[in-house]
């Protein structure tokens, strides 16, 4: 059996279309991979610190007060017993990923100094993490509300209940009481 005309000619489009998308760069590339790949979850990683946290942080603290006010480090060396390490990555698909580190020294169980880097206010990582809500256009939601107004009304007068059909009542064997059951 021949192959139609037709055949060659979406074959000849889609070659055409492949190769065209291969000229328009990378930009169109990147687009097409987005739309193709795979979902990808959220990754949050570490401890989340804000400037409010490291305010609260004063050199001489002990280890407790640090661990309460920061949480427990996510690293903590065997070799640096002085040291605690806080780090915090999120990694979302499409996006750059956050990352961000909080160093802290102790010296004879006292907080002596710490770094790292510049932390986020707690309103402005909520908003870095936060998705976009989709917003509902003012007219699109006049018209909704117009057409729910317009539709017609459900009937108010109450539909014969069709007679409820008897269940038949099972039949169990009687309880026979058996050695050892309490009575």
């Amino acid at each position: 059996m021949p192959i139609p005309a037709q055949f060659y000619r979406f074959a000849v489009l889609c070659l055409a279309l492949t190769l065209g998308a291969c000229a328009q760069g990378p930009a169109l590339q990147n687009t097409l991979n987005r739309a193709l790949s795979p979902y990808q979850p959220d990754i949050l990683q570490g401890n989340v610190i804000t400037q409010e946290r490291v305010a609260l942080l004063r050199t001489g603290m002990g280890r407790d007060e640090v661990n309460a006010i920061l949480g427990t480090p996510l690293l903590q060396s065997v070799f640096h017993a002085d040291r605690w390490d806080y780090v915090f990555s999120f990694q979302r698909q499409g996006e750059p990923t956050q990352q961000r580190r909080l160093t802290l020294y102790f010296k004879d169980g006292q907080l002596e100094r710490f770094d790292g880097d510049t932390m986020p206010k707690e309103a402005d990582f909520v908003q870095s993490i936060a998705r976009p809500v989709p917003t509902l256009d003012p007219a699109k939601l006049e018209a909704a509300v117009v057409a729910k107004d317009s539709a017609p009304a459900a009937s108010t007068t109450p539909a014969a209940d069709p007679a409820p059909t008897p269940t038949p009542k099972a039949k169990y064997p009687p309880l026979q009481s058996g050695a050892g059951l309490i009575q």
